[in-house]
């Protein structure tokens, strides 16, 4: 299973489009990859082709990123995406 793959499947079974799936998927592989770096996790990127690429193409927690507030304001960035609003603080 390739990375691809996931993205269809999510796709079909969520009823979100592709591109908005795509990005929701890396932006989740772009946390896991910085958060889990230099543990058992990081070899799960070896085992998905393309994981690392989506990773790196919507990497929401690299250095001069915009968004500034780290962890939560990624995830809350991915979730407002899906609902088609910026949730409430």
């Amino acid at each position: 299973m390739d990375v691809q793959d996931i993205i269809n499947t999510v796709s079909q079974k969520s009823g979100l489009n592709q591109a908005l799936t795509e990005k929701i998927a890396g932006t989740i592989f772009s946390v896991l990859e910085h958060e889990a770096e230099g543990t058992t996790l990081s070899s799960f990127f070896a085992k998905i082709p393309g994981a690392d690429a989506l990773a790196k193409q919507y990497d929401v927690m690299a250095p001069g990123t915009a968004s500034g507030g780290g962890l939560l304001s990624s995830l809350e960035g991915a979730l407002g995406g899906v609902l088609g609003e910026k949730p409430a603080r």
